[in-house]
């Protein structure tokens, strides 16, 4: 399960810095979109170095960090599509919920083991 969140964050990413690169954005939109990219690139980024944990306690902690990147991620997308009222954002906001939820999914089993 932790691959296959692991590559569906990755092609997230790739998916919103991608569009990024068609904005035109003013200065208000690029700082999001620095704070976005920073934010959403740390989701996967955790789930890969708490793949390496050696303890249950320390893989919860990563996957803790990369669901708080992934809020983050939501937070700066509905921030961006206020300031470009771009459609295809809605898209992203939903798969970064959907993330979100899986993350905590992933937490939770993981805890009652």
């Amino acid at each position: 399960m932790e691959k296959e969140i692991y590559k569906r964050c990755c092609d997230f990413a790739l998916q919103v810095i991608k569009f990024s690169k068609r904005l035109n954005p003013d200065l208000s939109s690029k700082i999001v979109l620095d704070q976005l990219i920073r934010s959403i690139t740390s989701i996967s980024a955790n789930i890969a170095e708490g793949s390496a944990a050696v303890s249950r306690k320390e893989f919860i902690n990563y996957l803790g960090i990369s669901r708080k990147s992934a809020v983050e991620t939501v937070h700066w997308l509905k921030l961006l599509f206020q300031l470009t009222n771009n459609k295809e954002i809605q898209g992203f906001i939903d798969e970064g919920q959907q993330i979100v939820n899986i993350l905590s999914k992933i937490i939770i089993n993981t805890k009652k083991r």
